[in-house]
């Protein structure tokens, strides 16, 4: 495993098309809307790990530990999952990121012209014939030896900042 990429959960349609079929994983809550998810993205070629913050979050965190030392993937993170408030980091990848030593690698989306849904974190689709760009932004080390209280405090501005970041580099490539 290299990396574990942070997404937003409104963007997750256009990156699990653009990566399908690439040996990736991705991080999907055991709750009810989980299942669809994890069902279509398992036909489209990922591997799974089914946890949440709420749910089976350490039976998770085992399974990025294992992926980490026996896998060469990557590994997905919405990390405003699982039910929001949207675009607002959750602390699951800073803690993940410090256990495994693993990078952070931010990741944002630009689209054109897309249809949004009406669910708590505004699913972006892009609509036949969109422009759609994705950039990757300056990975973030977290260091092992921090208390995971402290994790969401001392580095959820930076993931967010640098979330922003990587979006606002998507959007210049779309111009």
């Amino acid at each position: 495993m290299r990396a574990l990429y942070a997404l937003w959960h409104g963007d997750l349609w256009h990156l699990a098309w653009r990566f399908r079929d690439q040996g990736a994983s991705v991080l999907v809550s055991t709750h009810r809307d989980g299942e669809l998810v994890a069902r279509v993205l398992s036909r489209l070629g990922f591997g799974l790990v089914r946890g949440s913050s709420t749910r089976g979050g350490s039976h998770a965190l085992r399974e990025i530990h294992r992926l980490a030392r026996e896998e060469g993937g990557d590994l997905a993170f919405t990390i405003d999952g699982p039910k929001g408030p949207a675009r607002e980091p959750k602390d699951g990848i800073l803690y993940a990121a410090s256990r495994t030593g693993l990078p952070i690698v931010p990741v944002g989306v630009a689209v054109d012209r897309a249809w949004r849904a009406r669910s708590w974190d505004g699913l972006r689709i892009g609509k036949p014939g969109a422009r759609v760009v994705l950039a990757l932004g300056e990975d973030l080390r977290i260091p092992a030896n921090v208390d995971h209280r402290d994790l969401l405090p001392r580095y959820g501005p930076q993931l967010a900042a640098a979330m922003a970041a990587a979006e606002a580099r998507a959007r210049e490539r779309l111009c």
